[in-house]
């Protein structure tokens, strides 16, 4: 999974670094180019490779000394069966996205009421602290309310998208994400000019990339196949890439 998703990235960074270049970009330069965004992308995959499944890992443990049936669970990137037509996480997504949100809104509206009534760092830096924590504990209160209606949502629409249901499918809700997120980043980048110095536009589209890359893998590595002989190939094939990428990489 962490593999497709640094394989898309790297050619999207190599892309998002020539057109940030501040110089002319002639041959020379992308010679230098590629190895560094070569090098980064292995290192990406080497700490979400590990990082992930520390996480996982963690995660699990954690679920499972409360709920002993959560050690045996699937995991997260697991599609699961259809539900009335919709896949079983992809409204949890949805109702965590939106409590999120709940507790980012809430936050930035206290931290600005703060800024405004105290002159004060520290009192100001303890009140912001306390209601930030204050509207945690409101959009945590929200997420069961979200849940059922993205439930009910993903089941009401399901019969009319079936798999071009954003509430209930993972491939239509990682589209719908990356469409809201990258139209999100061009009214922005319209729209506010003057925030374009301070506008994290490359970090966005790496992650949508990223994300896009790995929810790929994720449906590749759940779909049944053999091994055959052509499996054995490409496994070859991806060492002999590794191993090149390493003496370039070296070389440079």
């Amino acid at each position: 999974m962490t593999a497709y998703g640094v394989a898309l990235f790297a050619p999207v960074e190599l892309a998002l670094a020539v057109w940030a270049y501040s110089g002319p970009v002639e041959a020379g330069t992308l010679a230098r180019l590629v190895p560094l965004v070569a090098t980064y992308s292995l290192w990406l995959w080497l700490g979400l490779r590990f990082g992930l499944a520390a996480v996982m890992r963690v995660a699990r443990w954690l679920r499972g000394t409360l709920d002993a049936r959560a050690l045996r669970a699937e995991g997260w990137f697991v599609a699961g069966p259809l539900v009335e037509g919709a896949r079983p996480n992809v409204p949890i997504v949805w109702a965590t996205l939106a409590s999120a949100g709940v507790a980012v809104a809430l936050i930035a509206k206290s931290a600005a009421w703060a800024e405004a009534q105290f002159k004060e760092a520290e009192l100001r830096g303890l009140l912001i602290a306390g209601l930030a924590l204050a509207a945690v504990a409101v959009a945590r209160g929200t997420y069961p309310f979200f849940r059922v209606a993205a439930r009910s949502a993903a089941a009401a629409l399901a019969p009319i998208l079936h798999g071009l249901n954003p509430l209930g499918r993972w491939r239509a809700a990682g589209g719908a994400l990356a469409v809201a997120a990258g139209g999100a980043l061009v009214a922005l980048w319209f729209g506010l000019p003057q925030s374009r110095s301070v506008l994290p536009a490359r970090l966005a589209i790496s992650a949508i990339t990223l994300a896009l890359g790995m929810g790929l893998g994720a449906y590749r590595h759940a779909r049944p196949h053999r091994r055959s002989r052509r499996t054995r190939r490409t496994r070859l094939r991806a060492l002999g890439l590794a191993a090149a990428t390493l003496v370039v990489v070296m070389a440079t």
